[in-house]
């Protein structure tokens, strides 16, 4: 999905975004993430070099996101190997159809590939957000002993998936 807008750069290259599910690993416990509102970007994203790298187009490194926005991915496998912690680790559903009108999800593959500087998805399925507000994410997968769970890769933690690690957020349903 095209979106109807630009990039504020001397390209004017085209912004795709994405609509749909996708997936976030990370190694806070959900109270945390709650209590902070969900996912933020590390960089102010009102800084335009900053938007640029959240967009995936600054340097030479196109689709690279860094620390601006944040990560997702369209696969939960990819989204895996960042839950990885001390501990337990959680895998975050999160609805980017549930994001505030003002916040926007980047495909990076698309926007890269469409704009002509990648042939390829070398981003690995993601989609970059501005912010994820807690009441989008649906849920989350908690990984109990994450390290130890990573070292056998993200097959095998799909075919051992107990259900009692699957958990619904109650502010998604509110929103």
């Amino acid at each position: 999905m095209e979106m109807p807008y630009r990039a504020d750069n001397s390209r004017k290259d085209r912004l795709f975004g994405y609509q749909g599910l996708v997936f976030r690993g990370d190694t806070r416990a959900p109270h945390l993430v709650a209590g902070s509102d969900g996912f933020d970007s590390k960089k102010v994203l009102h800084v335009p070099v900053n938007l640029l790298e959240a967009q995936g187009l600054l340097g030479p490194a196109m689709g690279a996101t860094g620390q601006a926005g944040v990560s997702t991915a369209k696969k939960l496998e990819n989204a895996f190997y960042y839950c990885a912690g001390m501990h337990d680790g959680y895998i975050y559903i999160i609805d980017t159809a549930r994001l505030p009108a003002l916040e926007a999800a980047y495909d990076m593959a698309e926007i890269t590939i469409q704009n002509g500087y990648k042939k390829s998805d070398e981003t690995g399925g993601e989609v970059n957000v501005t912010k994820i507000p807690f009441a989008a994410v649906v849920g989350w997968i908690t990984i109990p002993n994450a390290d130890d769970v990573l070292a056998d890769g993200a097959d095998a933690m799909l075919r051992t998936l107990n259900i009692d690690w699957v958990h619904f957020n109650p502010h998604y349903a509110l929103s």
